[in-house]
């Protein structure tokens, strides 16, 4: 099976690299121009950040402290250029680039709801504009999480109707979220649009990834197995990682009161962009506490203790205007415990469900757009997890009313352990004629897992 598939995805790359020479020779014999402009809100002042990009590729550049924007290496011809923004309503303005001159214009964006302006990905793997896009796609925007104090992706989702996000352990507290009903096996999650989070992370995944590494969350409601596999049949749960765009550090500390048990939550986050945009890091980082909560005082926790600690950052080159070479890698460590007696070890609580996360994850990916009409990308993802686990209690084997030293050592048999390796690479072109778009690519996804988490040997698990 694995030597088609490495036949396919050469024949792929051989067709694709073929055709870019060709249309890279097309493109040396063709003249340029370029579009300069500034943008501006309607009270006239500049805009920061704007993504100004020909429409139908990704073709751009954001604007700079002053709202002035430069896009270099233009093709001769007719274009649209579209001015976006969260929170703004996107703008567009017929050009005609003209050889060696400059074409300049200029935006004038005006408020709006939060979704307009956005660029959204996720129903066809390809960028639109919200308000274009042919799949319907539901924003949650960085801003809007930022507004509602939302800690993690699990309070996030919890913004969106359609969505309900549930607890469904008193003990270990896991969290699934349904999407048109559907339990949350049937939901697919996406780490920049890869399907690199499986069945074993996605368990408690909602509350692990911090709200200092979602640049946007895009949902889209409906099977998508087609592009993202068969976790996509109720819906798709796109996080999309925050990207640099312009120099600033923040820190942020956010606490939570319930019955004077206490949540922690402290963001550290920083972005750096060279002064000629061909450079820019994000790095963020996050601590949680959360002590654990009993409700009505029978000293077994309704919300269990949180520990989590998160590290990541994203990178971003481009050589040319045309090209983009794009850099991520994540670390998240998290501690959970529920149940009682949480000054004793594991194995000497009444009930102990406990688990260790650390989790790795990462992308590579290169995307090159050879003319207006035709771009491609490489990349390649990565998501390596390992939980040990608490599954059990000390409890009274023989019925007896007395511990002994054979129930202790029946209770040391419930800690376990589990790793789950997911790499995924592949390539995809588009190429545009007129309104129309063709997408063809090539992936290989492999997903390994051993689950030991379990006392009982029946329902340990080993499988790639």
């Amino acid at each position: 099976m694995l030597k088609y598939i490495y036949i396919l995805t050469f024949t792929f790359l051989y067709v694709v690299c073929i055709f870019a020479t060709e249309v890279s020779t097309n493109k040396s014999e063709t003249t340029y121009g370029k579009v300069i402009g500034t943008v501006l809100d309607s009270d006239g002042e500049p805009l920061m950040g704007v993504n100004v990009f020909i429409s139908g590729t990704t073709i751009g550049t954001p604007s700079d402290i002053e709202g002035k924007f430069d896009i270099t290496n233009v093709p001769v011809g007719s274009y649209e250029i579209v001015a976006s923004m969260v929170g703004y309503k996107s703008d567009k303005i017929e050009v005609a680039v003209s050889q060696n001159k400059s074409t300049e214009v200029l935006f004038k964006l005006k408020e709006s709801f939060y979704e307009t302006g956005s660029v959204v990905v996720t129903g066809t793997a390809t960028p639109y504009l919200y308000e274009e896009s042919p799949v319907k796609t539901e924003v949650i925007p960085r801003k809007l999480i930022e507004q509602t104090r939302s800690v993690n992706l699990a309070e996030a989702l919890g913004l969106q109707t359609g969505l309900r996000v549930e607890n469904d352990c008193q003990n270990c507290n896991f969290t699934q979220v349904r999407i048109l009903g559907f339990e949350g096996k049937y939901s697919q999650i996406l780490v920049d649009g890869d399907p690199v989070v499986s069945s074993l992370a996605g368990v408690y995944a909602l509350e692990q990834f911090p709200e200092s590494m979602i640049g946007q969350i895009e949902v889209v409601k409906g099977g998508g197995s087609s592009l993202y596999g068969s976790g996509a049949i109720a819906g798709t749960i796109n996080l999309i990682t925050q990207q640099p765009q312009l120099n600033r550090t923040e820190i942020d500390y956010n606490a939570i009161s319930l019955e004077g048990i206490m949540d922690h939550n402290v963001n550290a986050t920083a972005e750096l962009v060279s002064d000629d945009g061909k450079n820019g890091a994000y790095i963020f980082g996050s601590i949680r506490n959360r002590n654990p909560y009993d409700r009505n005082g029978d000293g077994f926790s309704e919300l269990g203790s949180i520990s989590n600690q998160s590290i990541g950052f994203n990178y971003f080159y481009k050589p040319t205007l045309n090209s983009d070479l794009k850099v991520s890698l994540h670390r998240i460590q998290e501690t959970r415990r529920g149940g009682n007696d949480f000054n004793l070890p594991h194995h000497e609580a009444d009930i102990s469900e406990a688990v260790e996360h650390l989790r790795w994850g990462g992308k590579v990916k290169w995307v090159h757009n050879l003319s207006t009409s035709f771009d491609y990308q490489v990349f390649t993802s990565v998501g390596l997890l390992e939980r040990d686990s608490y599954y059990g209690g000390l409890g009274d084997e023989d019925g007896d009313g007395v511990i002994t030293d054979v129930d202790r050592a029946a209770a040391l048999a419930y800690y376990g352990r589990s790793e789950n390796k997911t790499y995924l690479t592949g390539a995809r072109a588009n190429y545009a004629i007129g309104i129309n778009k063709f997408t063809a690519g090539v992936e290989f996804h492999s997903d390994e897992i051993i689950d030991n988490s379990v006392k009982d040997s029946r329902y340990h698990i080993d499988e790639t």
